[in-house]
């Protein structure tokens, strides 16, 4: 498998590459800050969950019995099911603000005029034109949806759900559209990664194949996106899978104080 190592296409590194090249820092330690609020509010909702099934040992559906969750490649890291849904909301949470600022459709600053008759579209016919507006918003709405998910089942398992940090996507250019597609591009393949990467740090299995619904869906959102910025929509047999540390690292570019 590694001599076909097909990780991440051309095209998407491409647009990873200058993101990544972005990540001051400041940002840098903001992400370390973050990761570690991540741990500690989901440690205290193992203890509440814990405690209400009388369970002191840490083996109920937030935890593995020593705290300690194993990684694809048998790397112990600290953590409840609880930090690994944290983990996601604080990915969601930047996907669905992303939308919320980009799309008039959503509050948002790009009207349905600017995107249909962007650069970026203009190679398409007009069924695809005419209609990615509405898809994008669709994109956004399930992004939405899947915060008020997260923070439901997040707040049931007894722990707190993160809150939304505050952003800063670049990408708000009059009438120049082009970044928020790349962008868009960028946040659902990175969406799509993460949730690969975190599906076997989860010890419930009912979460698991939750998650998976939702990294499915992350995926089509990656694949309609690549296929609009003129990638290939499915440029691999596998998905990568990457760590908390990496995915961190790509978002903490976009969270400010």
């Amino acid at each position: 498998m590694d001599d076909q190592k097909t990780d991440e296409a051309p095209e998407l590194g491409r647009t990873l590459d200058p993101l990544r090249d972005q990540v001051t820092p400041r940002r840098a330690f903001l992400v370390s800050t973050a990761a570690a609020g991540l741990g500690a509010v989901g440690l205290s909702g193992l203890a509440a969950a814990d405690e209400h099934e009388g369970n002191g040992n840490g083996n109920g559906p937030n935890g593995n019995g020593n705290g300690m969750n194993k990684t694809s490649g048998d790397q112990d890291v600290p953590g409840t099911d609880v930090d690994v849904l944290n983990y996601a909301l604080t990915l969601e949470h930047l996907e669905d603000q992303f939308y919320k600022q980009s799309l008039e459709s959503l509050g948002g600053f790009f009207s349905r005029e600017t995107i249909e008759n962007s650069d970026v579209l203009s190679g398409f016919g007009d069924e695809v034109r005419t209609t990615a507006y509405d898809h994008l918003t669709h994109v956004g709405e399930h992004e939405a949806t899947h915060v008020d998910v997260l923070e439901t089942v997040i707040t049931t398992l007894g722990g707190e759900p993160v809150s939304p940090a505050e952003y800063d996507f670049g990408t708000m250019v009059q009438d120049d559209p082009t970044k928020f597609f790349a962008t868009a591009q960028a946040l659902e393949n990175t969406g799509v990664m993460a949730y690969t990467g975190a599906l076997d740090l989860i010890e419930s299995p009912d979460l698991q194949t939750a998650g998976a619904t939702v990294a499915t869906v992350e995926a089509r959102h990656a694949s309609y996106l690549n296929l609009l910025n003129g990638d290939d929509p499915f440029p691999a047999a596998f998905d990568e899978a990457k760590s908390m540390d990496e995915i961190l690292e790509i978002a903490g570019q976009f969270i400010v104080e």
